[in-house]
């Protein structure tokens, strides 16, 4: 049989049982009260409820379960304290022996200047004698450069006590939530609600495949040589991504075009992806493989007619595309930029290269993509929906702010 029968067959038997595993998805109270993809209200929030031992009936030992799985070495549990958006800090532990774990939780939000070495020099200020810098990310990325600075080399040298170290939500958060709910089996709610956090983190994380589903698919590809075709079904996936993701690019482009000619001549060639879709994002997507901390970018950059720094942009950034004005903040166009945004009540977040910016409704991760996000990606109707979306936002911020200029010698 040749391999592309093979693949083809294997192709067919995957359809099959996931038609016949298909499931009603579970009522979740985290996804119905906040985005799932929501960093500060919902995740910062309620890992740090389950760190502090003044929030549950367990005290440490969801906190000492959390140390271990991070093997940060000898820090005690004494006079613990757990805060969030303490000092910008997502969520900062504390303890009367002076150390601090500090955790930076990023889901899709791109890094500020300077941003964890800020965070960790304001601590030793205060006096913490040793500071563990942990980042949190969905997929174990490292942070750019330019946030994390010399922490790299944290407890190398007297003068640099503690420990860095980056975490995955897959490989960290989900075995130290399924520890959480062994140790929480004798209080209902406790347990319940971290067994709905878990169940969000495996869909955020890709892996929320039915187990006898999976455990089917594993023993077939099992059988015979079918391992050489599902080698070749997983390649031809990774490309079909890199397809779907050139295929949005191309759509919202030509969708603002057929709606603005006057925004669609102020695309900036030089630095959209434009030409070689395909190619850019194949780009894009190995630069993310390799984690590399200074990565490939894909996106849309038209330039706002009056200002010589700013841009109406979509970018695809770790694991969503986020959209808003992009310039930077050593530029005079920054201020005034934010102020507008301010008075209009667009864009509520905001960093060092954003004015404003928000992701984009139905946050989809094109790399490595849930179900419902294969679901999404797959109809459609749906897939014209999340353009049309894009295309839209974009099209309302060029409406808001394409007459904006700017006299220099104001600011």
């Amino acid at each position: 049989m040749s391999s592309t029968k093979k693949a083809e067959d294997l192709l067919h038997l995957a359809a099959l049982l996931q038609r016949h595993y298909v499931s009603t998805p579970r009522f979740n109270v985290f996804t119905v009260l906040h985005k799932p993809t929501d960093e500060v209200r919902l995740h910062s929030r309620f890992i740090a409820a389950l760190l502090n031992p003044q929030t549950h009936e367990l005290g440490v030992e969801l906190l000492k379960c959390f140390i271990d799985q991070l093997r940060i070495p000898d820090f005690s549990l004494k006079g613990v304290r757990v805060v969030t958006e303490q000092q910008r800090i997502d969520i900062l532990v504390t303890n009367t022996k002076r150390q601090a774990i500090l955790i930076e939780n990023k889901l899709f939000a791109a890094d500020q200047e300077n941003q964890l070495v800020t965070y960790y020099q304001s601590l030793r200020a205060q006096g913490y004698r040793e500071v563990h810098v942990v980042f949190l990310s969905l997929d174990g990325r490292p942070p750019a450069s330019h946030s994390l600075g010399h922490l790299e080399q944290l407890g190398t040298s007297s003068d640099m006590p503690g420990t860095y170290q980056t975490a995955a939500y897959a490989e960290c958060l989900r075995p130290w939530l399924a520890k959480c709910v062994e140790k929480s089996v004798l209080h209902p709610s406790l347990r319940e609600s971290i067994v709905q956090y878990h169940d969000l983190i495996t869909q955020l994380t890709g892996q929320d495949m039915d187990t006898h589903h999976l455990d089917t698919l594993a023993d077939t590809l099992l059988e015979g040589d079918n391992l050489l075709a599902a080698h070749d079904i997983r390649l031809a996936f990774d490309e079909a991504l890199i397809r779907l993701q050139a295929k949005i690019w191309i759509e919202v482009r030509e969708t603002i075009s057929g709606i603005s000619a006057e925004m669609d001549q102020q695309l900036d060639s030089q630095h959209s992806t434009c030409g070689n879709v395909q190619e850019q994002c194949r780009v894009f997507m190995q630069s993310y493989k390799r984690r590399s901390p200074n990565r490939e970018t894909v996106g849309l950059y038209y330039k706002l007619p009056h200002l010589q720094n700013a841009f109406i942009a979509a970018e695809a950034e770790i694991n969503s595309i986020y959209l808003g004005i992009k310039c930077s903040n050593e530029s005079t166009e920054y201020k005034p930029l934010c102020q507008l945004l301010d008075k209009e009540g667009a864009m509520a977040s905001r960093n060092h290269l954003w004015p404003g910016y928000a992701y984009i409704p139905q946050d989809l991760n094109l790399r490595n993509p849930s179900i419902q996000s294969l679901r999404t990606l797959t109809d459609d109707a749906q897939l014209k929906s999340y353009v049309q979306a894009m295309a839209d936002e974009m099209l309302s911020l060029w409406h808001l702010s394409s007459g904006l200029k700017v006299d220099a010698n104001v600011y």
